[in-house]
């Protein structure tokens, strides 16, 4: 439709993919799994977790060049990394009592959803359950560090 930046054409982009689970008590929780540049079935990549801030943030499966956030997510799929960009309780866009499902419970219900969509994805022989991480900004910092604790 235009040629404004032609030189966007030579980069390769990960594709993404809205994955939808159960949290271990049965919430519904959704995110989006962001597939390395040449993803193979089969084979199993290493898995950052990106978690958004807010809580109140959420990932949205939209057209990111180079960042969504904080992160140059594409520059990690061009290197051989799947993304885990997860949707925990608290994050918008998905009704006021999921908004405010972990009001006076930050980090317990909100990390086991987190959990949730990495076995999801270790399940799926995506993530190589040796080579995983997790990082994020502002209240995914928080939960950066509530995980690595």
């Amino acid at each position: 439709m235009t040629s404004t930046n032609p030189q966007l054409g030579r980069f390769r982009l990960g594709r993404k993919e809205v994955i939808r689970l159960q949290s271990p008590d049965g919430t519904d929780v959704e995110g989006l799994l962001l597939k390395p540049v040449g993803c193979k079935p089969g084979r199993r990549y290493p898995l950052p977790v990106y978690v958004h801030g807010g809580p109140a943030g959420v990932f949205s499966n939209t057209y990111d060049a180079l960042a969504q956030g904080a992160y140059p997510i594409q520059v990690f799929a061009g290197r051989g990394y799947a993304l885990l960009l997860p949707n925990p309780r608290g994050s918008c866009h998905y009704g006021e009592r999921f908004r405010q499902a972990n009001l006076r419970d930050r980090g317990k219900g909100d990390f086991e959803d987190i959990l949730a969509g990495v076995d999801h994805l270790v399940g799926r022989g995506i993530a190589d359950l040796g080579r995983l991480g997790i990082m994020g900004w502002s209240y995914g910092g928080y939960m950066t560090g509530w995980a690595i604790t």
